[in-house]
């Protein structure tokens, strides 16, 4: 009975002394700086597209706070990272390595808008595809679109 309880109380003692984290939102250490929420990726959505069924629609939502007050009324950040390079690394053949990479970076913000630059990265080229404002649709190169703004969060958490 004593080996269990000295075996119990040094595991207690061992899990005590280490700090413990969790994974929601905001929670990794280098996203809790001032100003990082602009680098937490919520969520990131790949599907067909509805009106051109030989497109693929990508969709990536950072900072889960953007757009709302803390509880002593400061409002969080609007703006994308300028130190951030937002991508999606696409791998067509399955070995695990990206065929195509888009890029978006930004710069800061002048009168609450941003301009965007995306580029894409494939067989060893880059191009740049759209250069323009935050909040409005700018059309590719290639024919796609891109949009980075302020939107609602598609998440839903009912109680």
């Amino acid at each position: 009975m004593r080996r269990i309880f000295l075996a119990t109380y040094a595991a207690s003692v061992a899990l005590a002394c280490c700090a413990g984290y969790g994974a929601d939102h905001l929670d990794a250490p280098l996203l809790r700086l001032e100003g990082a929420g602009s680098r937490d990726i919520n969520d990131l959505y790949a599907f067909q597209s509805p009106a051109q069924p030989d497109r693929t629609v990508l969709v990536l939502t950072v900072n889960p706070f953007a757009g709302m007050t803390n509880p002593f009324g400061v409002a969080s950040g609007r703006t994308f990272g300028t130190d951030v390079e937002y991508q999606f690394q696409i791998d067509n053949d399955g070995d695990a390595v990206a065929d195509v990479t888009y890029a978006t970076t930004f710069t800061a913000a002048v009168a609450g808008v941003q301009t965007l630059t995306t580029t894409r990265m494939a067989g060893g080229s880059t191009m740049s595809i759209a250069t323009g404002a935050t909040g409005v649709e700018l059309p590719t190169s290639g024919g796609g679109m891109v949009q980075a703004g302020l939107f609602d969060d598609p998440f839903f958490f009912d109680l």
